[in-house]
């Protein structure tokens, strides 16, 4: 009798752990996942063209147990696995929650924006598609970046080539710049661009630059970083010369040498000449100018709202570029910001405001939907894949 009630005790003992085992190993309901810290980007510039895009996200716990909502499913739903698709143009703000934990981000919402846009993918692509004045010699061409593109250190020929005129020889209309080149927040990294010749002023490679000539061509949403740009006169970073186009949201990181700044030829940070019908705005400069002024070499446009880092030098008063003496700027030092016509709200940053977006003087609109700050960095474009790129960060 006492061996069949301990048999039963047994018995029951092994169904009870077995039952605990499986319910614990074997089972589980949402509330049972472990939940997280989550991260997610600071914001992100999507296009109905897109197609779905998967938001890039950090979780400490399960990503089954996480859920996402929009504020604004009719801009920009998302689903159960994180995937945001673009239903008409405007702004959205999407959140992530994992049990007590939560993200949000803003995603900036563009419809068939770049739909008739050709994707530019690698360096290949880009120095095959520039060289070819038949691809940027047109108002209909137009180009969107998809990631950074990295030259290696590489010299590089410019957009349209050379520019070889004179009072004797026009600059060839088929070279001239007329496209739209939109970064979408990326870069074009790592490359110089040089004069190749040493040669008198009025013979000389002027607008060596990116692009030498845009006539009414936009470059849009563009980073330049970690280049240099060396010519005898009219150097800039973007443009050598712009007489009725638009430059518009980017950031420049380079090196800026015009070796014949003392003769009247100024370079300038951005462009080397501005012509009285182009406009730039919105830009931001990290850069070091030399024979010539933060801006841009002579400005007869309309520049407004950019920004300098400002790294003011403690060495003699420089004189102006069309005197008999060679400048140099580094960084926005007490020099002009151009010569002939300033650049209306704009200013120098000073290194301790360089994270603080209410020192720079960008309009509200750039503010909202082109740039974005995180802690720890300067204002940066708002990417397509959401990343704070390094070259933002501070100290």
């Amino acid at each position: 009798m006492i061996d069949a009630v301990m048999k039963k005790i047994l018995w029951t003992i092994i169904i009870g752990s077995f039952f605990v085992m499986f319910t614990a190993c074997g089972h589980k309901d949402q509330d049972d996942y472990l939940t997280g810290a989550l991260s997610l980007p600071v914001a992100m510039s999507i296009d109905s063209s897109d197609g779905s895009v998967m938001i890039p996200y950090q979780s400490e716990g399960d990503s089954e147990a996480i859920s996402w909502s929009s504020d604004d499913p009719e801009v920009v739903s998302v689903d159960a696995a994180g995937q945001v698709t673009v239903h008409k143009r405007g702004q959205a703000i999407i959140t992530a929650q994992s049990g007590a934990y939560s993200a949000s981000m803003k995603v900036i919402a563009t419809y068939d924006k770049y739909t008739d846009y050709t994707r530019i993918r690698t360096k290949a692509e880009f120095l095959a598609t520039f060289s070819q004045p038949a691809n940027f010699n047109s108002p209909d061409k137009k180009y969107v970046l998809t990631t950074d593109i990295d030259f290696g250190g590489d010299r590089i020929e410019p957009i349209g080539g050379w520019d070889l005129s004179d009072q004797d020889t026009p600059y060839d209309p088929n070279r001239q710049f007329r496209a739209t080149l939109d970064g979408r927040g990326f870069a074009l990294k790592n490359f110089v661009i040089s004069n190749p010749l040493t040669t008198k002023v009025d013979q000389s490679y002027f607008g060596v630059s990116l692009i030498p000539f845009i006539l009414d061509g936009k470059v849009l949403n563009l980073n330049i970083i970690d280049a240099t740009f060396e010519g005898t006169g009219f150097t800039g970073s973007i443009a050598g010369k712009i007489l009725e186009g638009t430059i518009e949201n980017c950031f420049v990181r380079a090196t800026i040498i015009s070796s014949s700044g003392n003769l009247g030829i100024p370079s300038g940070g951005i462009a080397g000449i501005v012509g009285p019908d182009a406009v730039i705005r919105n830009v931001i400069l990290d850069v070091y100018v030399s024979g010539g002024f933060i801006y841009a070499g002579f400005n007869f446009g309309t520049g407004t709202n950019s920004n300098a880092v400002s790294e003011t030098l403690a060495d003699q008063d420089r004189r102006r570029p069309i005197m008999n003496s060679a400048i140099t700027t580094n960084k926005g030092d007490e020099d002009e910001d151009a010569a002939l016509k300033d650049f209306l709200d704009s200013v120098r940053i000073e290194n301790e405001d360089l994270g603080n977006m209410d020192q720079y003087t960008l309009t509200p609109a750039a503010k909202e939907t082109a740039w974005a700050i995180s802690e720890g960095y300067m204002p940066f474009l708002i990417r397509a894949d959401g990343m704070t790129p390094d070259w933002a960060r501070l100290g």
